[in-house]
């Protein structure tokens, strides 16, 4: 059914078969409006718009053509009956009052462009700096709250927002971390991570001090920031570059057959709140949460206009489910099996630019658990920044 016969009123009158020819012949004489019939028992169904039910009647009247009203609805028809009750319709119409009030005002933000920075984060950014669910938009000054969002946040390089109704989006891009550490002055050696044998260099800035097949320690020193020219004297510099070396590192992954399992007991639980903006009030019966060990899944449901517009008005469902620890056993198999998922995971976990090389895995089946002690050897950067100050520099 169209939204517009809901809003304006409909009547669903009923016509017999040998009276359809003649209905349709009058409906096309004075251009009466109805939508498509639907077949009934012994005629057919149509709708029509309630204000032109008198019309219809007095018009079917003079041809003889009998109406059947079969329904009425429409938010006329439920107003009429809700006539006596003043404070319902006091209420419907304030809340429509208050909902085209609120285009006045920031219903939704949309954040994109972020990757490190979670949602949250730039929305609580957003909200110290005036902008957040609730801003009055004819107060807010958009470039304004830009800049001071550009010169108070370490980790935005760029925001721009656009309001477009009762939604404000806002597109940023965040900081390259490691690249604003490359550019910082302050001076600095590279250091080792880890343990390793050299593999090759790629010194970009500072007074290297190893070389391939050099055997460092954790700490050591890889490339200076420091350097001593008899011509010059002492200088400092950053030092940047990638160390990588032949590495070695150990895994044990211990599976115990015997664990504790979580097993829902069935038992559940809602509370439910409206939201209206920040403002949250519980719409569900008081519980009283007597479970001891529980799982809380929280839905959030909009609700829009029938353009599809978001309204500021939701529900929160917060679900509470009850579960138990239990004693269970898994076997040795199922063990192995977890063990093996478990290791891929470390392996997995290793830095993107890592090169394994090899990988010696040893399976060891006790009486209470299975376990598996892997050494993985690989080559990886393991030059780190290190930073230094300098008091004075030595001029000769």
């Amino acid at each position: 059914m169209n939204i517009s016969y809901c809003l304006s009123g409909y009547v669903k009158i009923y016509i017999a078969d040998d009276q359809l020819s003649d209905f349709m012949n009058t409906c096309l004489k004075h251009n009466l409006p109805y939508s498509q019939g639907e077949v009934a028992e012994g005629g057919a169904c149509f709708l029509i718009r309630l204000r032109y039910l008198k019309i219809f009647e007095t018009l079917c009247s003079k041809e003889n053509i009998r109406i059947d009203v079969r329904i009425r609805g429409g938010l006329p028809v439920w107003l009429y009956g809700k006539r006596k009750r003043y404070g319902l319709i006091v209420g419907l119409f304030c809340a429509v009052a208050l909902v085209i009030m609120a285009r006045l005002f920031i219903w939704r933000i949309d954040v994109v462009g972020n990757q490190s920075m979670t949602s949250a984060q730039v929305l609580e950014c957003l909200k110290s700096h005036g902008l957040f669910a609730g801003s009055y938009i004819p107060k807010l000054d958009t470039d304004k709250m830009q800049n001071r969002i550009l010169i108070d946040s370490d980790e935005i390089a760029w925001i721009s927002i656009n309001i477009n109704g009762n939604t404000a989006c806002v597109e940023i891009k965040e900081r390259d971390m490691a690249q604003q550490e490359q550019q910082s002055s302050a001076p600095a050696n590279l250091v080792a991570s880890k343990a390793g044998r050299i593999a090759w260099v790629q010194i970009m800035q500072g007074n290297i001090v190893v070389r391939e097949g050099d055997i460092v320690q954790q700490g050591e020193l890889l490339v200076s920031g420091l350097f001593d020219s008899k011509l010059d004297g002492f200088r400092v510099t950053r030092a940047q570059g990638k160390i990588y070396a032949e590495t070695s590192e150990e895994f044990y992954i211990k599976i115990p057959y015997d664990y504790e399992a979580k097993v829902y007991t069935g038992e559940q639980y809602c509370d439910k709140y409206l939201n209206f903006f920040d403002f949250s009030v519980k719409i569900s019966k008081n519980s009283r949460n007597n479970y001891t060990f529980y799982d809380k899944i929280s839905t959030v449901d909009s609700y829009s206009f029938f353009d599809g517009e978001i309204l500021p008005i939701s529900k929160t469902t917060d679900k509470y489910l009850e579960y138990e620890i239990l004693r269970a056993t898994r076997t040795k198999e199922e063990a192995e099996e977890l063990a093996y998922f478990e290791l891929s995971q470390k392996i997995r976990e290793l830095p993107s630019d890592t090169i394994l090389i090899r990988k010696v895995i040893i399976p060891q089946i006790h009486e209470d658990f299975f376990a598996l002690r892997c050494v993985i050897v690989c080559i990886e950067n393991i030059a780190q920044t290190s930073e230094f100050e300098v008091d004075m520099i030595p001029v000769e």
